[in-house]
C-alpha cells in the first residue's frame, strides 16, 4: 500500500512538473529564427575611411531546401564593431558567426589598416573560430564573395580549397586567423597571406540560344558565369600585422626551394645538352626533398649553409632532335644537377634580396638561428640599432644534389 502511494506520488509531481515546462518550451522561439548563418566575411575600405563589412549568409528556415540561395549583405561603420553592429540592424537578426570559413580581405583594407589590430575584435568579441581562413584580394572583398556566388557557391566551397592549396603547397604555412596572429607575436613578426583575385569575363551565350526550336519556340540561353576566380599562387607579406609587400609567384618559388618541407612536383630544366639530348626541356618529378641548415655567425656576419637533397625522375622530353620518348630512364644525366643547382641558385637569389629590401623574414631565419646559436644569436642582435635588420645581413650558401628516382 505505501509504494503504491509513493509511486503515485512521483507520478503526480512528475505531471505538474512537465505541464509547467511543456507551454514554455512549445511557444519559446528558436533561437535559429533570429539568426542569420554568415559563411564568409568581406572587409573593404568604405566611404570617408569607414569600414565596409560584407556578409555571405544564408537564412535559417524551418523545412528549408540544402540547395537555398546564398545572399550579400553589406553595412558601414567607422570601425568594425560599429560594421557588425550595422549589419545586424540591417538584417533585424543576430549574425551566427560559428559557420563562417572565410574571412576576405581587400587590398585597400591592408594598405590603409593595422590587419592584426583590425580583426582583433572579431576574434575577440564576436568569438569567430579561429581555424576559420584568412585570404587576400587585390580586388574588393565583397566582389569576390559575389564572384562565388555567382559561380554557385559559397565563399567556403569556393575559395577554402583554393587558399589552402596555397598555404600547403605554396606558402607551406597554416591557413588560419589563429595562425596569422601566432607569426604576428612570433619574434620575427612576419606573417603570410594568400592572395584570391576574380576577373570579369565577357557573357557567352549557346549558339542554339538565337534560333528556334522545332515547335517553334525559341530556345532558352545559356549563359556562362561573368566571374572567374584567378589563383596564381600570390600572396602578401606582413609585419606586425601591417602589410610590407606583396610577394610575387616567382619569389614564392624561390623560398619554397628553402622551405623545409618544400611539396614542388614538377622541375622543369630547359636547354639540356646531354650526350643523347640537344637544347632539350627536361621536366622532372620530385620524390624526395630533403634539407639541412647550418647556422654561423663570423665576423658578425650571420651565414647559413643550406643543402638540398633531391630525388626526382625524368617525366618529360621535348628536343628536337627527340621524336617520341617511350623509356625516359636512359636519358638521366649528371648535367641535370648542373641545370638545377643554376635554376635554384636565380630563384633562391631573387627570394633572398627580396626578403632584404624589404625587411623580410618569412622563413624565419630567427628561429633557426635562435635554435642553433643562441647565445651568440642574441648578441649579434644586439649590435643592430634596428633588430629587424638582422635579414638584411643573411648570406646563403645554397649546395644541391640531385638523384635519380626509382
Amino acid at each position: 500500500m505505501r509504494k503504491f502511494k509513493l509511486a503515485h506520488i512521483i507520478f503526480i509531481v512528475a505531471f505538474i512538473f512537465v505541464f509547467l515546462l511543456l507551454p514554455k518550451s512549445v511557444t519559446t522561439p528558436s533561437q535559429y529564427g533570429n539568426t542569420v548563418f554568415v559563411v564568409g566575411l568581406g572587409l573593404d575600405k568604405g566611404e570617408q575611411q569607414n569600414i565596409l563589412l560584407s556578409a555571405q549568409i544564408v537564412a535559417a528556415k524551418p523545412n528549408a531546401a540544402s540547395s537555398e540561395s546564398y545572399q550579400i549583405v553589406s553595412a558601414e561603420g567607422v570601425d568594425l564593431l560599429d560594421s557588425i553592429e550595422n549589419l545586424r540592424k540591417q538584417t533585424g537578426k543576430v549574425l551566427g558567426l560559428s559557420h563562417c570559413y572565410v574571412v576576405v580581405v581587400g587590398d585597400d583594407i591592408c594598405n590603409t589598416y593595422n590587419l592584426a589590430t583590425l580583426l582583433d575584435p572579431l576574434v575577440r568579441t564576436e568569438r569567430i573560430g579561429t581555424n576559420v581562413i584568412l585570404a587576400h584580394t587585390e580586388n574588393k572583398a565583397q566582389e569576390l564573395l559575389l564572384a562565388c556566388e555567382e559561380i554557385g557557391g559559397d565563399a567556403q566551397n569556393v575559395l577554402e580549397s583554393l587558399t589552402k592549396y596555397n598555404y600547403e603547397y605554396i606558402l607551406n604555412r597554416d591557413a588560419s586567423i589563429y595562425d596569422f596572429y601566432k607569426d604576428y607575436l612570433s619574434p620575427s613578426s612576419t606573417g603570410m597571406i594568400v592572395t584570391i583575385n576574380h576577373a570579369k569575363q565577357e557573357s557567352q551565350s549557346n549558339n542554339s540560344s538565337s534560333q528556334q526550336g522545332e515547335s517553334g519556340k525559341q530556345e532558352q540561353t545559356s549563359t556562362m558565369p561573368q566571374n572567374k576566380i584567378q589563383n596564381v599562387g600570390k600572396g602578401v607579406a606582413f609585419y606586425n600585422g601591417k602589410k610590407v609587400a606583396a610577394v610575387p609567384q616567382d619569389i614564392l618559388r624561390g623560398l619554397g626551394w628553402l622551405d623545409n618541407s618544400s611539396r614542388y612536383n614538377n622541375i622543369k630544366l630547359e636547354h639540356i645538352n646531354t650526350k643523347k639530348l640537344k637544347d632539350a626541356t627536361v621536366t622532372l618529378n620530385q620524390k624526395n626533398y630533403d634539407i639541412n641548415f647550418k647556422a654561423s655567425i663570423n665576423n658578425n656576419t650571420p651565414t647559413l649553409y643550406i643543402t638540398l637533397d633531391i630525388k626526382a625522375k625524368i617525366v618529360g622530353i621535348e628536343s628536337p632532335q627527340v621524336v617520341s620518348v617511350s623509356d625516359v630512364s636512359g636519358y638521366y644525366d649528371s648535367v641535370f644537377c648542373e641545370a638545377l643547382q643554376t635554376l635554384i641558385t636565380k630563384e633562391v637569389d631573387a627570394a633572398t634580396l627580396f626578403q632584404q629590401e624589404n625587411k623580410l623574414d618569412i622563413l624565419n631565419y630567427y628561429k633557426i638561428f635562435n635554435t642553433q646559436l643562441h647565445n651568440e644569436w642574441q648578441e649579434y642582435l644586439n649590435t643592430l640599432n634596428d633588430k629587424r635588420e638582422y635579414t638584411q645581413n643573411i648570406q646563403l650558401f645554397v649546395k644541391t644534389t640531385l638523384t635519380e628516382a626509382n
